[in-house]
């Protein structure tokens, strides 16, 4: 499954960066999480010529039964737990208190447990195939360690 997000309308998208922002709030703001989603917002704000600033978007607290209602196909469920897990590990790990926000919104948008792993897993699969052509294993063994659940 490669981690390409379907088709996503403004709605599900402004759920998405609220959600995403709620999750980075857990652990301490982090200049990577927040460039890497004003960076996702803005570019889909210009797509869909959206009215709504990124700094007024924030501003409304994440709700997820908003959330289940527009984040409503399993295509769209897939790319808000996936995007939270590639903001999970912007700055250089991922928390035990992020994993278990990130388990709270899965089961509330009816993503059961074990496609939460698996989902888990294609992700830090993403991440690390970033390092592939790396020929320092020393480095990367590394990398993996400070990478795991904390």
């Amino acid at each position: 499954m490669t981690m390409s997000a379907p088709w996503l309308g403004i709605n599900q998208v402004q759920s998405m960066v609220r959600g995403m922002y709620d999750l980075a709030k857990v652990d301490g703001l982090h200049q990577a999480e927040m460039v890497m989603l004003r960076g996702f917002y803005d570019q889909c704000q210009r797509d869909v010529h959206a009215l709504t600033s990124f700094d007024d978007l924030i501003a409304v607290p994440f709700d997820l039964q908003t959330a289940r209602e527009v984040l409503a196909t399993p295509e769209s469920k897939t790319a808000f737990i996936q995007s939270c897990l590639l903001l999970a590990y912007a700055d250089g790990g991922y928390s035990s208190a992020e994993q278990a926000h990130i388990r709270k919104f899965a089961q509330a948008l009816g993503v059961d447990a074990a496609t939460l792993v698996t989902l888990e897993g294609q992700v830090a699969d993403t991440l690390m195939q970033q390092f592939s052509g790396v020929q320092n294993v020393e480095a990367l063994q590394q990398v993996a360690r400070e990478t795991q659940v904390k």
